[in-house]
């Protein structure tokens, strides 16, 4: 039963005004979505205010929140455990730009008629809502090509609660004349520092002497884990060159 609908300005004050009138007025709703982030956020805050719009565990207790833009305010709700807005759909301009490429390339290949009642669908997709990384991903995807685009910062949401809190951990790559190395040293340099470690990116340089001396070097230091692109997987699974029997806490 749809028991409320309206077109509300895009003001935060509006719409939490809106959401405040709508609880005072006992209107038994248990389904809340708006279209646009300042909907959702004024909804949601107009609801908790009210001590409503709770979660246990991502389990909506009052009501089941969507909203519809997965702008930060919205994702601040979505990764937070104890919010009952547990879905956002977020636009996908890289996924529509290429649609429409598409469409223009079926239209002058006969496949569709410009005049006709064509629907192409440019739809959007829902930001998840267990991993801040896997939201990071979808969204930094998406508007990769607009410089100075907001990126969201995971380590609020990691907190003391990640395993990696507080590792030290260490990537030697195959090489930095690689760029394929250099941005997977980077994307875990990232991804683990998000989550609270202490991180160290060394270039292997394609040497195998500097492979193993860079983890004899990590060894000594007692870091808690290393990633190695081995040049010579022999090599690195030698006993030390200084005669360390220590084992390493590596992933090859």
């Amino acid at each position: 039963e749809d028991v409320y609908y309206d077109l509300v300005d895009h003001s935060l004050d509006v719409v939490v005004a809106k959401m405040e009138d709508l609880i005072q007025s006992g209107a038994d709703f248990n389904i809340f979505t708006a279209c646009g982030g300042t909907g959702a956020v004024g909804g949601m805050q107009a609801l908790q205010d009210g001590g409503r719009g709770t979660a246990v565990d991502n389990v909506p207790q009052t009501e089941w929140v969507l909203s519809i833009d997965a702008t930060p305010a919205e994702l601040e709700y979505l990764l937070d455990p104890n919010s009952s807005l547990v879905k956002t759909i977020a636009l996908t301009p890289k996924n529509n730009g290429q649609v429409f490429v598409d469409n223009f390339k079926k239209i002058l290949s006969g496949e569709i008629d410009p005049d006709s009642d064509y629907v192409a669908p440019a739809p959007g997709m829902f930001v998840p809502n267990d991993s801040c990384e896997g939201a990071r991903e979808a969204i930094s995807d998406q508007y990769a090509n607009v410089p100075g685009y907001w990126t969201l910062d995971c380590a609020e949401f990691a907190g003391s609660e990640s395993l990696l809190d507080g590792k030290k951990l260490a990537f030697i790559t195959f090489g930095n004349a690689s760029e394929y190395q250099i941005s997977q040293g980077e994307w875990f340099k990232e991804f683990a520092e998000a989550e609270g470690a202490e991180v160290t990116v060394i270039d292997g340089k394609f040497d195998p002497a500097a492979q193993v001396a860079a983890m004899d070097d990590l060894t000594a230091a007692e870091v808690d884990g290393i990633v190695s692109q081995p040049f010579d997987a022999v090599a690195l699974r030698s006993p030390s060159s200084t005669g360390s029997s220590t084992r390493r806490p590596r992933w090859r």
